[in-house]
């Protein structure tokens, strides 16, 4: 069967995209959330770490089998643009997806400055390179994108009370963002 992909548009032009995360331990409801993707038809999907339960092999496989279920009828299929969560292994992200940033943290920018979204690594010290990385970006961008996002795996104010708040996250990279805004 022929596939395709649609590229990001290199021109201010609308599209969509789809935020997620969190797949690893009910596949019933994520093989059902890759059939709204081809349903959907975003650009790309932006996926917020935590693929797999462990970072075993045969638990990837599973991840990477429950992918091919995003892909449309016609043959489209979707990018995913990942971030590493604290059930992969450092390794495995830059093998997997070609992230070319060994501390799997980056950026995507579309349809001429429309949208760039920072990719961070929340496992790793937001207060050294990363951090640097980022500050140095967005001054030498300042004022050059439209719409500006962020994703990273573990919330800074977390949902439930058993765990505790990442105010490292919040000290190292939302106040850089808040800084640059």
């Amino acid at each position: 069967k022929r596939y395709y992909f649609h590229t990001a548009p290199a021109t201010k032009k609308p599209f969509k995209f789809i935020q997620g995360g969190d797949s690893r331990n009910n596949r019933d409801v994520r093989q059902e959330g890759n059939r709204l993707v081809a349903k959907t038809r975003p650009l790309f999907v932006s996926f917020g770490g935590d693929m797999t339960d462990r970072g075993k092999d045969e638990q990837w496989q599973a991840w990477l089998d429950d992918w091919q279920l995003t892909f449309a009828a016609d043959g489209r299929i979707f990018p995913i643009v990942p971030i590493r969560g604290n059930h992969e292994r450092a390794q495995y992200m830059p093998n997997i997806f070609a992230i070319n940033n060994t501390d799997c943290y980056y950026k995507i920018t579309i349809a001429d400055n429309l949208f760039c979204q920072y990719l961070l690594n929340s496992e790793i010290n937001t207060e050294g390179a990363q951090k640097y990385w980022l500050q140095t970006d967005l001054e030498a961008n300042r004022g050059r994108v439209t719409f500006l996002s962020a994703t990273y795996h573990k919330p800074m104010r977390p949902h439930v009370a058993a765990k505790k708040e990442n105010n490292y996250i919040y000290r190292y990279q939302l106040y850089v963002f808040s800084y640059h805004k």
